[in-house]
């Protein structure tokens, strides 16, 4: 089936003028699972769609038909999850994120994390910045 899952947070909430305030946000994101399969390295529309909405460059993309040639023949498919997060339009805000710490944990040492993580340096699972304004959105694939 053809769906889609949204979910959106608001509260409201008082901060003192004229003082510095440390705001800390933890979050267990919706995950969403599917099957990753040849057919998101192909060399089509979709296959080039995907690479390029998950940002997957050449090293991982040879990961990942790697991890499909370990699949057996009657399952051609690994499991995939997949995390999008929101970060420009929430930017509520004023001026950059002084101190921007995340932390990806894909569940196992052997998953394959892929992702656009915001244009965010460092390596491919913590990252770290400082007057961080976020260029895209968080989009992540772990594939198992």
């Amino acid at each position: 089936p053809l769906w889609t899952m949204r979910a959106a947070y608001h509260w409201e909430q008082e901060f003192p003028a004229g003082r510095a305030l440390e705001v800390e946000h933890r979050y267990k994101p919706v995950v969403g699972e599917s099957a990753f399969g040849r057919y998101l390295l192909a060399d089509t529309e979709d296959g080039r769609k995907w690479r390029a909405d998950f940002c997957v460059d050449g090293p991982r993309a040879a990961a990942l038909a790697a991890r499909l040639a370990l699949a057996p023949p009657d399952n051609p498919y690994r499991p995939m999850r997949t995390i999008e997060y929101v970060l420009t339009t929430a930017r509520n805000w004023r001026g950059p994120i002084g101190s921007f710490t995340l932390t990806l944990d894909p569940g196992s040492p052997e998953a394959i994390l892929v992702g656009c993580a915001a244009g965010l340096p460092g390596g491919p699972r913590r990252f770290a910045a400082r007057d961080f304004v976020p260029a895209r959105e968080l989009v992540l694939a772990i594939v198992d």
